[in-house]
């Protein structure tokens, strides 16, 4: 059995989305198989009202996994209660550049199509249950 275990501890310097120079961020993350969302595979984040720089701590994500999922991308939203949420940046973790079995904690820009929009900080484990820890 394969499985990605992620948690967002944090973003920093998002794009202010909302006046006043804040957004009210989460993220949704999704497994993909070539480039294409993965059905079903959606998870969120909870919203940070009125921060630029929010702080999730350990929220943890579980995603089973077959031989056919490649990434994960991680989109962070600005919320918006009257209408649709607003897209800060994303971003897409190939899951090929995730050591086996190791702990992984690192930032990720979240590019876009107007350069950068921030950072977002992944912590990974790319877990094979059938695979040796040696």
């Amino acid at each position: 059995d394969r499985y990605l275990i992620v948690s967002v501890p944090k973003a920093d310097h998002l794009k202010a989305m909302d006046r006043g120079g804040v957004s009210d961020p989460y993220c949704r993350l999704e497994i993909q198989n070539d480039g294409k969302t993965v059905q079903g595979s959606a998870l969120f984040t909870t919203i940070h009202y009125k921060t630029v720089n929010p702080r999730w701590g350990f929220q943890k994500f579980i995603f089973p996994l077959d031989e056919t999922m490649t990434g994960l991308r991680v989109i962070c939203l600005d919320y918006d209660k009257f209408l649709s949420s607003e897209v800060e940046g994303e971003c897409v973790v190939e899951l090929s550049s995730i050591p086996l079995n190791q702990d992984v904690f690192r930032p990720f820009n979240l590019g876009g199509e107007k350069g950068n929009r921030g950072e977002i900080f992944l912590e990974l484990k790319l877990v094979d249950t059938n695979a040796s820890n040696s």
